[in-house]
């Protein structure tokens, strides 16, 4: 395999675990104290761009490899737009 391309799929698989570890974080890491939890969910902003690279890579090799597309293809328009 391509040197290049191997590294690409290993760089998009490190930023898929961090996109699924912000998942989990933001899903299941509540406590009692809310100041706690506002905190986690602002810093969650900086993360923007990662997602939304990691969202349209993922959309790219799907329609690509697999040939399918979101179902509301507004979606990934609105995303597009919004840059990488």
């Amino acid at each position: 395999m391509n040197p290049v391309v191997e590294e690409s799929r290993r760089h998009l698989a490190d930023l898929i675990e961090a996109c699924r570890s912000l998942r989990n974080r933001a899903a299941h890491d509540y406590g009692p104290d809310f100041v706690i939890t506002a905190e986690h969910f602002n810093a969650l902003h900086e993360h923007i761009p990662m997602l939304k690279t990691v969202t349209l890579s993922l959309t790219d090799h799907a329609k690509q490899s697999l040939g399918i597309e979101p179902s509301d293809l507004r979606f990934a328009f609105a995303l597009r737009q919004t840059g990488r």
